[in-house]
């Protein structure tokens, strides 16, 4: 493997769009950063080089594949880890929604039983008895 890889070669190695090399293509000329290099073909095209150095520690890549191994072990246990916690909490969110429902339909129960007691008779002054 070379110390220097191109734009295509580091897209498919590191999973990274065109626009997201090009961007970081902007970025290192702008610093006029040694992890760019920038060089013209014969017919006047610039051949554009990032070191593979500098892209492992940006995108957090390793070549030793046992560490890859054990960072993806520590971070699937994380992640079953999290969601177990999510779980718990969702869990709990609806029991707390379920006695607030009981709350709620035992108070309208309570005010239906209030409106629905008897009304008093009013004596009407202008009806005339029969």
């Amino acid at each position: 493997m070379s110390e220097w890889v191109n734009i295509s070669e580091a897209k498919e190695m590191y999973g990274k769009s065109e626009t997201t090399m090009r961007n970081l293509v902007r970025k290192l000329k702008a610093s006029r950063s040694k992890d760019l290099k920038i060089d013209k073909s014969a017919n006047g095209r610039e051949i554009i080089r990032f070191k593979r150095v500098y892209l492992d520690k940006l995108y957090k890549t390793s070549t030793d594949s046992q560490s890859d191994g054990k960072t993806k072990e520590n971070n699937d246990s994380d992640i079953v880890a999290f969601l177990k916690q999510q779980i718990e909490i969702k869990d709990r969110q609806i029991e707390q929604m379920g006695f607030l429902l009981a709350q709620s339909q035992d108070e309208k129960k309570q005010l239906l039983l209030i409106s629905e007691k008897p009304k008093k008779r009013r004596f009407l002054f202008w009806r005339k008895k029969e």
